[in-house]
């Protein structure tokens, strides 16, 4: 959670108070989180709650609507919807011009086309669009031990899923491929979760991909679209990251 917050707004986690992905929505006791200072890991265990939802204009969602575009909003996972209330960045899924949550749980072996064939039916439907579709690969192996099984089967239908949307596509449209983490290997840690992977069709600046430069990290998503639309937010609300465009 913390990852797409800083994805959708391009805040840090201590302006959205986005930590962690437990859901409980209690104040955090400054005397427990002291003592659950891992310092090989350079984390606090105990800061893993939030306890706010952001306001809507606080996300680029927001900003691109106001541009006139249509958001659609696809999801798998309860906290980026509106069940969530206290979910950072669930005011997306309320204000956004079509939604859908669409949870493995209820429904693996469909939940994923579900939400590609409302993608799908959206897209068609709206000449200027920005759509956020998310796939949960995870909900089936969030441990190193699961890679083998189903994990790596869910991968590979994300990745067919996502060729479907890629077929309907307009000529000229944007992608931004990414992802809120991947996996250490060997462990059940995230810890370069912070670190950004992406695949797009955006002019990204060839600084980004030299060695010895500073690593582009995920707080720099919503800096790199926003960038693209040539959205400019107040002082307040500009995101903390740098865009990645040439």
């Amino acid at each position: 959670m913390p990852q797409w917050t800083k994805q959708h707004t391009g805040l840090v986690s201590e302006e959205t108070l986005a930590y962690g992905n437990v859901h409980a929505h209690k104040r955090i006791d400054p005397v427990k989180v002291a003592a659950s200072w891992s310092p090989k890991l350079g984390i606090h265990f105990m800061i893993r709650e939030w306890y706010k939802s952001l306001p809507y204009d606080w996300t680029m969602a927001h900003h691109i609507q106001n541009l006139d575009y249509k958001v659609g909003w696809f999801v798998s996972k309860s906290y980026v919807s509106h069940k969530e209330k206290n979910g950072p960045i669930s005011a997306v899924a309320v204000n956004a011009d079509q939604y859908l949550l669409s949870e493995p749980k209820n429904d693996p072996k469909r939940y994923i086309t579900q939400l590609t064939n409302a993608a799908i039916q959206f897209i068609k439907a709206n000449p200027k669009f920005f759509v956020f579709l998310l796939h949960n690969p995870d909900y089936f192996g969030h441990r190193p031990e699961e890679y083998p099984g189903g994990y790596d089967r869910e991968i590979r239908r994300a990745d067919a899923e996502f060729g479907r949307i890629l077929a309907v596509l307009p000529e000229g449209s944007k992608v931004v491929l990414t992802a809120d983490h991947g996996f250490d290997i060997g462990r059940d840690t995230h810890l370069n979760a912070w670190k950004i992977w992406m695949a797009t069709n955006l002019e990204i600046d060839p600084y980004f991909y030299r060695s010895g430069r500073r690593v582009a990290e995920s707080i720099d998503v919503a800096a790199t679209i926003m960038d693209h639309f040539g959205v400019t937010l107040p002082e307040p609300l500009q995101p903390r990251g740098q865009s990645l465009l040439k």
